[in-house]
C-alpha cells in the first residue's frame, strides 16, 4: 500500500511517547522504540489481526517483544489501539502499582501476550506460541472451518542473539518447520558496551537460514516503509519455515545520540527533546501529545479486527453444530476448565487431550512418553505431526524451560516437560562456612528474625524497631546457604535456631523452603513490582516497620504456646 504523511505522523507519534514516558520517569529504555517505529505502525496497522475489546481472542496474532526493556513501542501502540491503556497509564511508566511496568508483564497489562525480561526468553516463548498453534490447528480444525490460522510476531534485539537459549529455540523452530512465527531482528548494532562488533560478529542471516528458517532482509528500517510491509508479506507466503526479517535500523532515531549506545538505556535531555519534536513537527512544549488523526487511523483497524472476530464467532458457533464434540473440548480449554472427574483417572493422559509436552533428550530416564502417544513433528518430516502430543526437544533444557512458557500462554495446552534437575547446584559464600550464623544475639529474646543478603541490615533495623516502639527483643540470623547449614551439628543448628524462642524468616523471595528453618515466613509468593527500588519495598512492607509488624504478630501467636520447639528439632534427619 501506499504510505503517507499521515503514516509518519503515527510513527512519530509513538516516538515522541516512548521519549516523554522515559523522560517523565527518569529511567527506561526510548532507543529501541525510537529506532522499531516504522515496523511497528506497519506490522501493527496493515498486518496483524487482533481486536483490543477481546486481548483474548484464540484466532488473534501474537506479538511478543522479546526486547522487552523496549516495553515503551509496545505500550505506545496498546494506548494507541485502545486496548485499555490511557495516557495517565503511560505517565506512570514504571511507577509502583501501574500498568506500565519496566518490562512487559501479561498479567497486569492487556494485550501483552508474554512476560519478557531476561533477553533472549521472548523469542523462545514465540516459538512456544507458534507450536501451541500448529498443534490447536492440526487437531481443531476441519475441512470448511479453519478456527486457527494465527501468527506469531516476535520483535527481538542483538542482545536475544547473542543469550544462548534463543539458539536453542530457534533450531528446534527450524526443525519444526513453523511456518506461522516471523521473527524481526532490529539490527542496530548497539548494546550497551556500544557498537556490537566488540562482541557479537557472527552472520546471523546464515546461522537463521542453517537453523532451517527463511531469511528476508530489509536495509532501511528507517525510512522503507513499503519494503518492511513486503518482507512481512513475503515471509506470509511461506509455509514450512519460521521466518526472521533482518531489519537494519537506527538506535534512537531523531536523537542528538541516535546510532550511539548513548540512547539505549538513559532518557533523552530536555534540549534533545526538544529538538526532537521540532523535526517531528510537535510542540515542543507539549508532552505525551497525540493528534487525533493517529487515534482515528488506529481506530480504523482496530475496528477491522473487531469484524474479523465477529466473523470467527459466527464460524465457531456453526462448528459447533457439526463438531459438538471438538467444540465443547474447546469451549473448556478456554476456560481453563479440567475435565469432570479427571483426578479420579490416572494416568491422566488419557483424559487431558491438551496435555502437552516431552523431555531434553531423557524420554527414557524421564518416563515422559506414554505408550501410543504420537510425535509433535512436522508432517512432511513422517516422524509425527503436529497434532502430535510428545514433543521431542532435543539436549536443549534452557530453550525447552522458555518455550513451555509460550505453549501455556496460548491457552488451549497444559505443557510439561523432563530433565534432571540434579545439575542446579546451589552457591557457596566462602565467608559464611557454616552456612548460618547468629549475627546479633540479644539476651531473653522474644523472637529470632532470619534472613538473607540484603534483607539481613533490614533486620537489624527491625530489631532497634521492635524494642522502641513494642518492647519487644529480636535476635538476628544470617542464613546464606541452606545446604551447608543443614551440613553442621545438630547442636550447631540449634545454638543458632534454639528451642524456646519462635522464629520468623524474611526473603524478598518465595517463602518456599523457610519452613524447614523458621515457625513464620515473611515473603514474596507473586511477582514483583515495576519501580524504583525503595518504593517496591516500601509496597511489600520489607521495611523495619514492616518486618517488625510480623515479628509482634509472631510473638503474639506463640505466646502460649508452651515449650516450643525449633523447626530444627525433627523426628529424623534429612539425607543430604
Amino acid at each position: 500500500m501506499g504510505y503517507t504523511d499521515q503514516d509518519w505522523k503515527a510513527i512519530n507519534t509513538i516516538r515522541t511517547l516512548a521519549v516523554d514516558a522515559t523522560f517523565n520517569s527518569n529511567s527506561g529504555h526510548p532507543g529501541a522504540p525510537m529506532g522499531m517505529a516504522p515496523v511497528a505502525h506497519v506490522l501493527w496497522k496493515n498486518i496483524m489481526k487482533f481486536n483490543p475489546k477481546n486481548p483474548k481472542w484464540l484466532n488473534r496474532d501474537r506479538f511478543v517483544l522479546s526486547n522487552g526493556h523496549g516495553c515503551m513501542l509496545q505500550y505506545a501502540l496498546l494506548h494507541l489501539f485502545d486496548f485499555g491503556l490511557t495516557i495517565d497509564d503511560l505517565k506512570a511508566f514504571r511507577s509502583v502499582d501501574s500498568i506500565t511496568p519496566g518490562h512487559p508483564e501479561a498479567h497486569d497489562t492487556p494485550g501483552v501476550e508474554v512476560t519478557t525480561g531476561p533477553l533472549g526468553q521472548g523469542i523462545c516463548n514465540a516459538v512456544g506460541l507458534a507450536m501451541a498453534q500448529a498443534h490447536t490447528a492440526a487437531t481443531f480444525n476441519k475441512e470448511g472451518f479453519t478456527l486457527v490460522d494465527n501468527y506469531t510476531y516476535c520483535f527481538l534485539g542483538d542482545g536475544c542473539l547473542m543469550e544462548g537459549v534463543s539458539g536453542e529455540a530457534s533450531s528446534l523452530a527450524g526443525h519444526l518447520q513453523l511456518g506461522n512465527l516471523i521473527a524481526v531482528w532490529d539490527d542496530n548494532h548497539i548494546s550497551i558496551d556500544g557498537d556490537t562488533n566488540v562482541a557479537f560478529t557472527e552472520d546471523v542471516i546464515k546461522r537463521y537460514e542453517a537453523y532451517g528458517w527463511h531469511v528476508v532482509s530489509v536495509s532501511d528500517g528507517d525510512n522503507d516503509l513499503e519494503g518492511i510491509e513486503a518482507a512481512f508479506k513475503k515471509c506470509q507466503e511461506v509455509k514450512d519455515k519460521p521466518s526472521l526479517i533482518a531489519l537494519r535500523t537506527t538506535i534512537g532515531f531523531g536523537s542528538k545520540q541516535q546510532g550511539t549506545h548513548g540512547v539505549h538505556g538513559s532518557p533523552l535531555k530536555a534540549d534533545d527533546i526538544k529538538q526532537l519534536k521540532e523535526k517531528f513537527g510537535f510542540n515542543p512544549d507539549e508532552s505525551f501529545a497525540v493528534p487525533q488523526e493517529v487515534y482515528d487511523a488506529y481506530n480504523k483497524h482496530a475496528a477491522e479486527g473487531a469484524a474479523a472476530e465477529e466473523e470467527w464467532n459466527k464460524l465457531f458457533a456453526k462448528y459447533g453444530e457439526k463438531f459438538s464434540a471438538e467444540h465443547a473440548d474447546l469451549t473448556r480449554r478456554l476456560t481453563g476448565d479440567l475435565p469432570e472427574g479427571w483426578e479420579k483417572s490416572l494416568p491422566v493422559e488419557g483424559v487431558l487431550p491438551e496435555l502437552v509436552g516431552g523431555s531434553a533428550d531423557l524420554t527414557g530416564s524421564n518416563l515422559t512418553r506414554w505408550k501410543e502417544a504420537v510425535d509433535f513433528q512436522a508432517p512432511q518430516t513422517k516422524l509425527g505431526d503436529y497434532a502430535g502430543r510428545y514433543i521431542r526437544y532435543g539436549v536443549r533444557e534452557h530453550g525447552m524451560g522458555a518455550i513451555m512458557n509460550g505453549l501455556a500462554a496460548y491457552g488451549t495446552i497444559l505443557p510439561y516437560g523432563g530433565t534432571f534437575l540434579n545439575f542446579l547446584e546451589g552457591s557457596v559464600l566462602e565467608k559464611s562456612v557454616k552456612g548460618g550464623y547468629v549475627l546479633h544475639e540479644e539476651e531473653g529474646a522474644d523472637v529470632t528474625l532470619v534472613s538473607t543478603g540484603s534483607e539481613v541490615c533490614i533486620c537489624v533495623d527491625a530489631v532497634k524497631e521492635l524494642k522502641e516502639k513494642h518492647n519487644i527483643k529480636a535476635r538476628v540470623v544470617s542464613i546464606p546457604c541452606f545446604e551447608v547449614f543443614d551440613a553442621q551439628s545438630k547442636e550447631y543448628r540449634l545454638s543458632v535456631l534454639p528451642d524456646g524462642i519462635p522464629s520468623l524468616s524474611v526473603e524478598v523471595m518465595s517463602t518456599m523452603g523457610w519452613e524447614r528453618y523458621t515457625h513464620e515466613q515473611f515473603g514474596l509468593n507473586r511477582f514483583g513490582a515495576s519501580g524504583a527500588y525503595k518504593d517496591v519495598y516500601k509496597k511489600f512492607e520489607f521495611t523495619p516497620e514492616g518486618i517488625a509488624k510480623r515479628a509482634v504478630a509472631t510473638v503474639d501467636f506463640w505466646k502460649d504456646v508452651p515449650n516450643i520447639r525449633s523447626p530444627i528439632n525433627r523426628a529424623f534427619q534429612q539425607l543430604i
